[in-house]
């Protein structure tokens, strides 16, 4: 069974992030970066984004309005 195997290893800590493409912007944009402002992604709502841990690529998720943030659903682990 898969899930008793990854159950072994469920102690082990690890980095989760998700993979987004974003409109080509210059370092100067980059610098100047502040808290609240909005970047855009070329990815459009709905569509999936690789999800990583540590670097790997461990499933898919979509991004979703969650209030006033952006939340992500996992959508499939591999």
């Amino acid at each position: 069974m898969p899930d008793i195997a990854w159950q072994r290893f469920g102690w082990l800590p690890c980095t989760l992030s998700l993979e987004l493409s974003l409109a080509p912007f210059t370092v100067r944009e980059l610098l100047e970066l502040q808290p609240g402002r909005v970047l855009v992604t070329q990815w459009s709502s709905g569509g999936e984004v690789p999800l990583r841990a540590d670097g790997q690529v461990i499933g898919w998720a979509e991004l979703e309005p969650a209030g006033e943030r952006i939340g992500a659903r996992i959508t499939e682990l591999v």
